[in-house]
């Protein structure tokens, strides 16, 4: 080991090690105290990786016990009150969410075992510090220093920058685009002559160019770039993902589920990608296959709010309000998930099921979490009633609706109108 390296061990180099298996945290206790570096390890179970008492600083390492769990079978992920554990792979997910790339690439997989499906979800997140530890337990004192010095070499080199000039100008090319709109057209036009002048005519570079794109809501130039990076790399998976995404933003469902259909194929075990999958189908009408995407995504993470929020949606689709009032009880968004049930109850208004559409209204209202825009509702079973020429029950359900909101003018503006018996 060089002297400069020598001289970063003697810092204190904090590890928080996120994993329930005590045995493999016991040995790593004795590997570190064995190797006299100083290291401070934090434990911490999977559940509370990003709790407060977890804050990680930009020099801390994450050692992530990674664990076999079996998927939970849906009616029982519903059923739970209490979750009591969580998989490895919504671990990481977590970590990306909270520390985002710069904390993934400060990410260790120590494995007991670890099989092609696992590596192949780990590439998909560019990390590359995977050790696993030998099948037979006696062996892992001798395989212990060897994890050791990977976790310190990883720290070293990325506590000091050591990094390919590709590398670099890739990581500043990111850093300009998170400021983009503040930098000038001489600055855009100098950082991306700078990273073709590196990357050359690669896949790699029509990304980040997209991601320019993108930035600057040129979407159809960004669409234009990524279709370029496939083509010359088919492989390339990170310019598929980025125009799937881009395709669900403006709605282009069809072209969106083709896409990720192609990346579960070769990553199954992606919840986030079976979540996406799901919302898709819900949005192109194929209820069935969404609630089963929805369902296998909650079956790795019970804790994904969006499957749950989605799949909420789903049940409420197919009259299981029961069990979307269950899985829709901690929505972030009452606003958005109100606006998604008025649009169901409206289009059985303008099919004239003015009955079927009242009783999914009376439903809803029992479904959103809080109440707090119970006011919509309440309008749209007056207006309900009022198509339906029913202008008694109308008036009724609108004055419920004041009486949530009493500045709602859209039911001020009708009760005027019943009021007048003017037709609707």
């Amino acid at each position: 080991m060089s002297e400069q390296q020598s001289q970063e061990n003697r810092t204190l180099l904090k590890v928080l090690v996120v994993g329930e298996n005590e045995e493999v945290r016991e040995w790593l206790r004795e590997m570190v105290f064995k190797s006299k570096l100083p290291w401070r390890l934090r434990f911490t179970c999977p559940l509370r990786v990003s709790s407060p008492e977890n804050q990680m600083s930009e020099q801390d390492i994450i050692v992530l016990i990674w664990e076999k769990t079996q998927p939970t079978p849906l009616a029982e992920v519903i059923k739970r009150k209490n979750i009591s554990s969580r998989s490895s792979e919504s671990v990481v997910c977590e970590i990306e969410s909270v520390g985002g790339e710069h904390k993934l690439r400060r990410t260790v997989i120590l494995a007991p075992s670890i099989n092609r499906d696992d590596a192949v979800f780990l590439s998909e997140y560019e990390i590359k510090m995977i050790h696993a530890l030998p099948e037979k337990q006696n062996a892992w004192d001798t395989d212990g220093p060897k994890f050791v010095q990977k976790v310190n070499k990883l720290h070293f080199d990325e506590s000091n920058n050591i990094k390919t000039p590709e590398e670099a100008a890739v990581r500043k090319f990111n850093e300009y685009l998170s400021v983009w709109e503040r930098l000038s057209d001489e600055k855009r036009m100098e950082c991306t002559d700078s990273l073709l002048r590196l990357l050359g005519d690669s896949s790699r570079y029509y990304e980040l160019v997209a991601r320019k794109c993108i930035k600057e809501e040129d979407f159809a130039g960004a669409e234009l770039w990524l279709k370029k990076a496939i083509s010359k790399n088919p492989s390339y998976l990170s310019a598929v993902r980025l125009l799937a995404d881009l395709y669900m933003k403006q709605r282009q469902y069809d072209d969106a589920l083709h896409l990720f259909e192609r990346l579960k194929a070769n990553n199954p075990r992606n919840f986030h990608r079976l979540t996406k999958i799901g919302q898709c189908y819900l949005a192109l009408g194929e209820v069935l296959k969404a609630e089963k995407s929805l369902g296998d995504a909650m079956s790795i993470d019970e804790f994904n709010p969006a499957a749950r929020e989605e799949l909420g949606k789903v049940k409420c689709v197919l009259g299981d309000f029961e069990t979307a009032k269950v899985l829709l009880s901690n929505s972030r968004n009452s606003r958005q998930l109100a606006a998604f049930l008025n649009t169901l109850g409206i289009k059985l208004v303008e099919q004239k099921k003015f009955e079927e559409s009242i009783d999914h209204y009376k439903k809803a209202q029992y479904v959103l979490p809080g109440n707090d825009q119970g006011h919509l509702l309440f309008f749209n079973i007056g207006l309900a009633y009022a198509k339906w020429g029913k202008f008694t029950e109308a008036s009724r359900y609108l004055k419920l609706a004041l009486v949530r909101d009493p500045c709602y003018t859209k039911a001020v503006t009708l009760l005027k109108t019943l009021g007048s018996r003017v037709p609707i």
